[in-house]
């Protein structure tokens, strides 16, 4: 099975809750206002936007990719990985 979790790196919830109404994501989202320093975006070297990365029930980084269309690139990567 296969779980998705948006670390969404405004800086203010209120720029992101305006977007999310306009585009809402079928995953919840995490918003923690500290943009880039997030440390779940450090720790995958997350460095531009948007990018979508998949992991393993291990914890094993599958794939990382960039997409303007986050459902889109989810379910790409999810169907290259055979989950």
């Amino acid at each position: 099975s296969v779980a998705a979790l948006g670390i969404n790196l405004d800086l203010f919830k209120s720029d992101f809750d305006k977007v999310s109404e306009k585009q809402p994501l079928p995953w919840p989202q995490m918003v923690d206002g500290k943009g880039y320093d997030n440390p779940i975006a450090e720790m995958l070297g997350i460095t531009e936007l948007p990018a979508s990365v998949l992991i393993d029930k291990d914890g094993k980084v599958l794939r990382n990719k960039l997409g303007t269309n986050a459902v889109e690139v989810v379910e790409a990567l999810v169907a290259e990985t055979n989950l």
